[in-house]
């Protein structure tokens, strides 16, 4: 589940997971904002912004591929940043070789301008 957090007219989000060593390899770990992603890690940690949804002023805090781990500040946090927050992991299985997606649940934040709730 993502944690999300109003720092001083900004907002922090923050994404990790675990995977299983030796049999799960990461392929992508997202952070989605309303089913859109829009800071991504990939697995050779690699990390990529999607400007657009509203979510502008991005800063990464921390990366990793290993546990896997999303931490990410938006900046001047308006209501255009309010919206529905999860992870997206993606991963294979290294014994069969198929990738599956595994989704947290919803995190909503909504900006009414003066406060965040």
């Amino acid at each position: 589940m993502p944690k999300v957090f109003k720092v001083n007219g900004s907002i922090s989000v923050h994404c990790e997971s675990k995977l299983v060593v030796g049999k799960q390899s990461l392929v992508s770990l997202s952070l989605t904002k309303d089913k859109h992603a829009f800071a991504t890690i990939n697995m050779f940690g690699q990390r990529s912004f999607d400007r657009t949804q509203g979510v502008r002023n991005i800063t990464w805090l921390q990366s990793s591929t290993q546990p896997p781990i999303v931490h990410v500040k938006i900046g001047n946090a308006t209501r255009l940043t309010s919206g529905m927050y999860r992870c997206e992991l993606t991963y294979r299985n290294t014994t069969s070789g198929f990738s599956f997606n595994s989704y947290s649940n919803y995190m909503v934040l909504r900006n009414t301008g003066t406060s965040f709730r």
